[in-house]
C-alpha cells in the first residue's frame, strides 16, 4: 500500500511548548512532499496561530484548524469547508454552561475570540496565541456569526467532569472533547479532525486506505481511529494509545520524523 496523505497534529506531536518544529521533521516533510504526498496539519489551534507555527515549512497546502471545524487552503487562506455551531447549538450549550460559574468561557468565530469576562487568564491566552480577545456582554449574541467552537477553561479534574456531563446531556447533538487537560471544547457534531479529513480526501480523490495520521491528545482520537494507519506519539493519552496502529517515539526523540523515515525506507510512499 502506498500512502498519499499524512495528517499531523501540532502540539505534543510535532512540537512542544518550548521548541519549534525540528529541522529533522521539516526535512522529511519536504522529502515526502517531493514524492507527491499530501501533508495536512490538523490542529486545535486557530488558523492564524497554526499558520504562524508553520512559517518556513514548504509544501503544506491545507490546515484543518479549530479541532476540525474548518478546512483552509494555505495558499489562498480561503475556508473550503466549514462546520460551525448553529444558533441553536451555541445557545443550548451556553445555557448549560450558566450552571458552572467556576469556568471561563470563550467563543471562537474564525480567528476572533469573544469572552464575557476579560480576566487575566483570558488576556494571557490571547498573548500566548497571538490572538485579540474581545469583550462582549452576552456570548449568545454571537449565535448568528457562525462560531467555530466554544472553549471552556478550568481545573483539570473539573474540566474532565464537565466533558462527561455535557456528553451525557447532548449525546450526538454536539461534539465535545478535551484538547488540553484544562480545555473542554464544544463544536458542531459534524466537526472533528476525522470529518474534515474525510471531506478533504474526497476532494483530493484520496482513498481512506491511503491515509496516515499522527496525534497525541483526546481531540486526536477520532482521527487516529479513522485513518488507515493511526500513529500515537509516545506519552499520548491512553485512549489514543489504545486505538493506534503504531506507537512512535517521543516528541523529544523526533518521533514523527523517525517514524516517517522508517515508513519511507519500507516503501510506503512514492
Amino acid at each position: 500500500m502506498k500512502y498519499k496523505l499524512i495528517a499531523l497534529d501540532i502540539d505534543g506531536t510535532i512540537r512542544d511548548i518550548e521548541n519549534p518544529v525540528s529541522i529533522r521533521t521539516i526535512k522529511i516533510i519536504k522529502e515526502l512532499v517531493g514524492l507527491g504526498v499530501e501533508i495536512v496539519v490538523a490542529t486545535g489551534r486557530t488558523f492564524n496561530s497554526a499558520k504562524h507555527i508553520l512559517n518556513g515549512m514548504s509544501g503544506i497546502n491545507y490546515i484543518v484548524p479549530f479541532q476540525g471545524s474548518q478546512v483552509v487552503d494555505l495558499k489562498t487562506n480561503l475556508i473550503e469547508w466549514h462546520s460551525p455551531l448553529s444558533s441553536r447549538m451555541l445557545i443550548n450549550a451556553l445555557d448549560q454552561l450558566e450552571n458552572y460559574s467556576e469556568f471561563e468561557v470563550m467563543v471562537h468565530c474564525k480567528d476572533q475570540v469573544f469572552v464575557s469576562s476579560l480576566t487575566n487568564e483570558m488576556k494571557s491566552y490571547g498573548t500566548r496565541n497571538n490572538i485579540d480577545i474581545t469583550y462582549i456582554n452576552n456570548l449568545k449574541k454571537l449565535s448568528t456569526k457562525k462560531p467555530d467552537r466554544i472553549v471552556v477553561l478550568g481545573d483539570n479534574f473539573k474540566i474532565k467532569e464537565l466533558e462527561f456531563k455535557l456528553q451525557c446531556i447532548f449525546k450526538n447533538e454536539l461534539y465535545i472533547t478535551r484538547s488540553l487537560p484544562y480545555f473542554c471544547e464544544i463544536l458542531n457534531p459534524n466537526s472533528g479532525k476525522d470529518k474534515a479529513l474525510s471531506w478533504l480526501c474526497h476532494k483530493l480523490q484520496i482513498n481512506k486506505s491511503q491515509t496516515i495520521a499522527f496525534g497525541n491528545g483526546f481531540n486526536d482520537l477520532q482521527m487516529i481511529e479513522w485513518v488507515e494507519m493511526g500513529v500515537a506519539v509516545k506519552n499520548s493519552v491512553p485512549e489514543v494509545i489504545n486505538v493506534a496502529n503504531k506507537i512512535a517515539p517521543s516528541i523529544q526523540n523526533d518521533g514523527v520524523a523517525s517514524t516517517l523515515e522508517e515508513f519511507l525506507k519500507s516503501g510506503y510512499f512514492g
